[in-house]
């Protein structure tokens, strides 16, 4: 398969990290949330690309020159496709929106439809859902720009936890995706800096 389904994303500081971690370990669970996999994360863009644009894009990435966002979790949003699947729902500040623009006005020229579990880190193991394949198919042209929703997946049921919590999201990542848009597997990285 010479395509791939990939995930731009904010990772978040290891703090940050444990807390979304214990939230999954303490509720039930759909997908386990991990350090070195199932990262926790928030979605710039998404989508299927070749393989060979992996080099070019990374080198795009590594040339950005932004500071670190000020991030503010201000509230849990369950939604209920399969469940009640929790998210930490983020408020849009004008520097995410401005970071989400940059990357999917980038990236939009590589995106592809059709995503299939072969394109899926460890999707032969895992197959595809509809939902994992209608935000890869569909994400440039229905989530993104004025409809971009920064959250942070949880992976579990009916979460709870004290609010707003506030950080500087200072690591950007290009990741191959598993089933249900969770990076599994980190391609590239790169910290932000406002140098």
């Amino acid at each position: 398969m010479n395509k791939i389904a990939i995930d731009i994303a904010l990772l978040l500081p290891s703090e940050i990290e444990d807390i979304c971690i214990d939230i999954n370990n303490k509720y039930e669970s759909s997908r386990p949330l991990k350090k070195d996999d199932y990262r926790t994360h928030i979605t710039l863009a998404m989508g299927v690309i070749e393989k060979n644009k992996i080099k070019e894009i990374t080198e795009w990435l590594q040339n950005i020159n932004i500071p670190p966002i000020d991030v503010i979790i201000n509230k849990i949003k369950y939604t209920a496709p399969e469940g009640d699947n929790s998210s930490l729902e983020i408020m849009k500040s004008s520097e995410l929106q401005t970071l989400h623009q940059t990357i999917i006005n980038y990236i939009k020229q590589y995106l592809q439809k059709d995503a299939s579990l072969e394109m899926l880190y460890k999707g032969n193991e895992t197959g595809i859902t509809e939902n994992t394949k209608l935000w890869l198919d569909t994400f440039n042209d229905k989530t993104a720009n004025n409809n971009y929703w920064p959250h942070i997946t949880l992976n579990c049921h009916n979460a709870e936890t004290t609010l707003p919590l506030k950080f500087k999201a200072n690591t950007i990542a290009l990741c191959h995706v598993g089933d249900g848009v969770t990076c599994r597997k980190i391609l590239f990285e790169k910290n932000l800096t406002s140098n």
